[in-house]
């Protein structure tokens, strides 16, 4: 479980990376394959261009938090460089962990950040929906919810 320090900064992080997703022209060509939009609702899609240690402060705790939550590697650089990434939210809305999504030549097609795989993706549909469709990943639900499929949750691979 995170500590609140450590759910602020890991929701500035992912800010950072929602606003790099809209801003910058790779991250169009890198999502173009899974038909990914900087407004799919509700994912909140962001893109790790490698630019977050530019402007980190010179806070060694916070490097230091950074390395601990699975952010940054030993040497500082972003672990889902190039990268899209998707917020994992616990059932009070706080961002708990990210999920990525890696272009094919990568190899690794997704990760999850360090510690617990639990969470939603589009937490809204459970209490707005009578039923709910679990889809296996959140490409999957990624596509539904932009096909109109608004009661959609991602399983993501995890197990109970």
């Amino acid at each position: 479980m995170l500590s609140v320090a450590e759910k602020k900064l890991l929701a500035r992080v992912v800010g950072y990376y929602q606003h790099s997703f809209t801003k910058i022209r790779e991250a169009w060509i890198t999502s173009r394959t899974g038909g990914l939009q900087p407004t799919d609702a509700p994912t909140s899609a962001g893109f790790v261009n490698g630019s977050l240690k530019k402007i980190l402060p010179e806070d060694p705790a916070v490097i230091k938090t950074l390395k601990n939550l699975g952010i940054l590697n030993a040497k500082g650089n972003e672990i889902f460089y190039n990268c899209v990434v998707f917020p994992i939210y616990d059932t009070d809305g706080n961002r708990q962990s990210l999920w990525q999504k890696h272009r094919p030549a990568h190899g690794v097609s997704h990760l999850y950040l360090a510690g617990s795989r639990s969470g939603l993706v589009n937490r809204q549909a459970v209490p707005r929906s009578a039923s709910i469709i679990l889809t296996e990943s959140i490409i999957d639900a990624v596509t539904l919810y932009d096909q109109g499929f608004t009661n959609v949750i991602p399983a993501m691979g995890l197990t109970g």
